[in-house]
């Protein structure tokens, strides 16, 4: 799991946190149309933001961090982006396999 913040807050991760989980993992291609660097970087907002202004008490999701729930949305989503987009694989939990 990368690197969180200062802190060593295993719970959530930072933007460069992320960043690097995504440089580690070799996941980003300039060559391909889904999988730009810039791809992951809306993907992390995209899913931070998706649970902001939310009616439910999130008391323990810190702000610009994934907790881990949002964390697992962004591996789902990066294996669709890598292969389901793509149309090497059509199924996602194949996708999530590989």
């Amino acid at each position: 799991m990368p690197r969180a913040c200062a802190q060593d807050d295993l719970g959530h991760i930072t933007p460069n946190g992320f960043s690097q989980w995504v440089g580690d993992c070799q996941l980003s291609d300039k060559k391909s149309q889904y999988c730009k660097r810039t791809s992951f970087d809306q993907l992390f907002i995209a899913v931070d933001a998706s649970s902001a202004g939310g009616k439910t008490d999130e008391r323990y999701n810190k702000k610009k961090m994934l907790n881990r729930q949002e964390f697992l949305q962004c591996i789902v989503k990066a294996a669709c982006m890598k292969y389901v987009e793509s149309g090497d694989i059509v199924d996602v939990s194949e996708a999530l396999h590989r």
